[in-house]
């Protein structure tokens, strides 16, 4: 009796398309990435001094977002009428109305495309000083395994060194700190009961 052999078949895969698991990858896709030209985002108006956010939050009423569009319909509105005629001598003046309400309009346009370009900055240079830190790991590991056969080879990686000392030393200030806070804690709530 001859046996059945089973033909295995083939499909060639092409480069172009992305695997379902790659599909939701943001940060690859983001990773390759071209870099956006700092020199191409304009500086802040000259003078511009930023004012301590606790007092921004004392001194400045808050319009919600929700209410963003009603209050520009109604400066819109204002605008178009003879404020003083219709509500006496003491109304707003209706051409400040409308400088308000572009005024508005403007600054919206300008923090949302500024908080656009900040989600993207602050994605980008966390996976920029992800790559770069796993590069530095990787060739810190080498010269750990190298220095241990060759001492001079450290002459090479000062400033890696420097990094890495810092960075060791650093995370042993966190975790002592970790655990006093933690020895204070347990004190605190051993002394409650």
């Amino acid at each position: 009796m001859p046996k059945k052999t089973s033909k295995l078949i083939t499909t060639e895969i092409k480069p172009s398309l992305i695997s379902e698991a790659d599909f939701n990858d943001t940060i690859a896709r983001n990773r390759a990435m071209s870099m956006i030209d700092p020199n191409r985002i304009p500086p802040t108006p000259e003078g511009f001094v930023a004012t301590d956010s606790t007092i921004r939050v004392r001194r400045l009423r808050r319009l919600s977002d929700e209410h963003r569009s009603e209050a520009h319909d109604a400066l819109v509105e204002a605008s178009k009428l003879d404020l003083t005629a219709v509500l006496g001598k003491r109304a707003p003046d209706s051409a400040r109305a409308l400088t308000l309400a572009e005024r508005m309009s403007q600054s919206g346009m300008v923090a949302a495309r500024a908080e656009r370009l900040a989600r993207y900055a602050n994605e980008m240079d966390e996976i920029a000083l992800n790559d770069a830190l796993v590069f530095l790991e990787a060739l810190f590991s080498e010269y750990e395994h190298e220095a241990k056969h060759d001492p001079n080879v450290a002459q090479h990686f000062p400033a890696m060194i420097r990094l890495f000392e810092s960075r060791s030393a650093a995370i042993a200030k966190g975790i002592a700190r970790s655990v006093a806070e933690r020895a204070t804690s347990d004190e605190e709530s051993q002394s409650a009961e």
